[in-house]
């Protein structure tokens, strides 16, 4: 069976398709097809409060490409997820109702709580019964989760992002504080002592800089280090000597940022981060109800 997803981000879009397989003691699911296009919703919604009318028109144009794509892959089922930047536009109905009325093709606004849950969702099946604090950082949002035996303790979503980092302004002390404030509260003076899990685009390209292989964690100060190296050199220079897409160059600096300040608050030394994040929790949640709907 093959499902697919849209993870419409604040930075880029993202389009998967992936099969789902039953082996007797379960399902897994494996990518087939994975593309990125880089729209920046956020620099427009962030700067502005709306999606400009150019945006809007590549939002529809590749919503378009994406669901002729999902024809010729002939998926069982899908869905087109939004986060923080539409989530904040303040013409997002408009533009919803645009892209469906020219596609046919409903987007969803997903709530921070809603976006963290189906990144827990995705990261579910590479997690045991320790304490995790898992971390997926987006252009517009930061989503935490706290879990246990495999049980979500606490979670958050917070408007801190790498895109909203390169406002004018960058991101308020305020809502650095109330972050904090969270990782006391659930974890510094819990009875918890999470492992740091990281998802998101670029905790896995600032994994592949450290070297090491995919299944091993990165340290806090092997983060610090490549962060440092990173902020020495001009966007220019990470696209040539890091061969960094121009998207990636300029906001994985503020992503090492966001990823060092929890660990940094939450004692974390290690962290881990699995080739996984939102959208491949939205495809589990496509098949959960595909599953539901036929009693698989």
């Amino acid at each position: 069976m093959l499902i697919g997803a849209v993870d419409i981000g604040s930075n880029a879009m993202r389009f998967l398709v992936s099969s789902v397989h039953n082996f007797g003691n379960g399902w897994t699911t494996q990518r087939v097809e994975y593309l990125r296009y880089p729209i920046r919703l956020g620099s427009d919604v962030f700067a502005n409060g709306s999606i400009s009318d150019v945006k809007k028109e590549k939002l529809t144009q590749m919503i378009m490409a994406f669901k002729t794509m999902f024809e010729v892959f002939e998926v069982e089922g899908f869905e087109v997820c939004a986060t923080s930047a539409m989530r904040d536009s303040s013409n997002r109905i408009e533009v919803v109702d645009y892209v469906e009325e020219k596609t046919g093709v409903s987007i969803q606004i997903l709530s921070g709580q809603k976006e963290a849950d189906l990144s827990d969702k995705a990261i579910s099946q590479f997690l045991d019964n320790n304490d995790y604090l898992h971390i997926d950082v987006g252009g517009g949002s930061t989503e935490v989760n706290l879990i246990s035996q495999n049980k979500k303790i606490a979670s958050r979503s917070f408007n801190i992002g790498t895109v909203r980092a390169l406002q004018k302004g960058g991101i308020e002390n305020e809502k650095w504080y109330d972050l904090q404030n969270w990782i006391d509260t659930y974890v510094n003076e819990s009875v918890y002592q999470p492992i740091t899990i990281g998802t998101g685009g670029n905790i896995k390209k600032l994994h592949e800089l450290s070297g090491l292989q995919p299944e091993l964690p990165v340290s806090y100060s092997q983060l610090v280090e490549i962060k440092e190296n990173l902020k020495s050199m001009s966007v220019e220079e990470r696209i040539q000597k890091l061969k960094l897409n121009q998207d990636r160059a300029d906001v994985i600096v503020p992503a090492s940022e966001i990823y060092l300040n929890i660990m940094n608050w939450a004692h974390s030394q290690k962290l881990l981060s699995p080739n996984t994040g939102l959208i491949d929790g939205i495809i589990l949640d496509v098949f959960d109800k595909i599953k539901k709907a036929k009693e698989l």
